[in-house]
């Protein structure tokens, strides 16, 4: 068996052997590419895009596209990629596992194979171990694929995903559709990181930025009057901008009359927090202002700082529960604090219906919750719908067909009939 298995199992040289080959054509090509001009070398992303949307293989491309790669990085980061780490970034485009000590460059290594696989235009994600290495990487190789034509976005964990990525779907099928890139900035909840990641991109050769945050936007907003290229702004903040949000208010409003709550209920808001204001100030007024039609008293209605996270939901629940638990509803800010809610819940009357067991609803399109707790009531949004009405209007604004500043505001759907006592 051992005899069997070792004839069967190719020697490291032999599958090494066709990797050195290409490594040495990739090489080949260095003093050509050492000519080309920085638009020439960009030039050549055009052609390979073209060549693989058209149906080459991307293997046929391998060996031109690392050697832009390697140019590039010579030019734009001071680095040239070994030897070794074109091999590497052979192996990952291949599909296999290559195993680098620290050290090493990992980074520049992944580089080329992601280039490589982004000429088809389908989107590459290149995954690392935490947000720190995520932000920095993303910034500091963003420099090179840019150079090269290339568009990077940064996903944190603290990201709202769902968000996100729908409307970066949407942003991308109509500006590709028209014939533009999209540069994509997102920033968390600190107040000043939205207008830092602006002040980057402004230092780089772009027509237009998409600037998506959940942070409120700080009252500094002369970068906007001294920004030479159009903004538009994904959010409930800045609004006598050009801005794409939600009706955060009126959804809240039409969520809290659907409930059924009466002069009787005893209700508690899990509010979004002050890192989320931007649109947790809208969600808490219009939520109150609903419970206010439908009758509930002032003093049936508790408002505690939630957060934005399921761990935080969780605890805010629970902590809530332990001073009193007759509440009819309890309502989260986000869907991700009512998977939160819904965990704290459960933990505290069982999971047989022992005497009065809150209700639970949420806001927003979080597949955690609806993993957890199927539909209860909740808001959802179209957040691909919102990606493409904010590439429309940057498209206008870069077309020069609306100058005037202007503000687009999205529907929304409350859908969701099971509450958590019907679990």
């Amino acid at each position: 068996m051992e005899l069997i298995k070792k004839l069967l199992t190719p020697s490291p040289e032999k599958i090494l052997k066709p990797l050195y080959r290409l490594a040495d054509q990739i090489d080949a090509l260095e003093p050509a590419y050492e000519k080309l001009t920085d638009d020439q070398l960009r030039e050549k992303t055009k052609e390979l895009q073209g060549r693989a949307q058209g149906g080459e293989k991307l293997d046929d491309l391998l060996v031109e596209a690392f050697a832009v790669v390697r140019e590039g990085s010579k030019r734009v980061l001071g680095l040239r990629p070994f030897k070794v780490q074109m091999i590497g970034g052979i192996v990952l485009h291949q599909g296999r596992i290559a195993e680098m000590k620290t050290g090493e460059g990992k980074t520049l290594t992944a580089a080329m194979p992601a280039y490589l696989n982004a000429l088809e235009g389908k989107g590459v994600h290149i995954v690392t171990v935490n947000d720190y290495l995520a932000q920095f990487q993303g910034e500091e190789m963003g420099k090179l694929y840019r150079f090269l034509g290339l568009t990077v976005g940064i996903v944190l964990t603290k990201s709202d995903e769902s968000t996100l990525t729908g409307v970066t779907a949407g942003l991308e099928k109509y500006l590709f559709a028209a014939g533009y890139g999209a540069s994509l900035a997102y920033v968390g909840d600190e107040d000043n990181a939205d207008f830092n990641a602006m002040r980057r991109m402004l230092e780089r050769q772009i027509d237009g930025i998409v600037l998506i945050s959940s942070a409120p936007v700080p009252g500094n907003l002369e970068l906007f009057e001294r920004a030479r290229v159009p903004i538009v702004i994904v959010g409930q903040h800045a609004r006598n901008r050009n801005c794409v949000r939600f009706d955060n208010f009126g959804a809240a409003y039409d969520l809290a009359s659907s409930l059924g709550c009466t002069m009787e209920s005893r209700v508690a808001y899990l509010d979004a927090g002050k890192r989320y204001r931007s649109f947790g100030s809208d969600r808490r007024k219009g939520f109150l202002a609903g419970l206010e039609r439908a009758g509930v008293p002032s003093d049936h209605i508790t408002v505690v700082t939630g957060g934005f996270s399921v761990d935080e939901g969780y605890y805010v629940t629970k902590k809530l529960l332990a001073t009193r638990t007759d509440f009819d509803v309890i309502s989260c800010a986000t869907d991700a604090m009512a998977a939160g809610a819904i965990k704290a819940i459960r933990e505290r009357f069982g999971s047989t219906r022992r005497g009065k067991r809150p209700r639970v609803s949420g806001f927003g399109n979080d597949p955690i919750l609806q993993a957890v707790a199927g539909p209860i009531p909740t808001v959802r949004f179209d957040y691909e719908e919102c990606g493409i009405k904010t590439a429309e209007m940057m498209v206008d604004l870069l077309k020069g067909e609306v100058k005037s500043v202007t503000s687009i505001v999205l529907g929304y759907k409350v859908v969701g009939v099971v509450t958590v006592a019907d679990k």
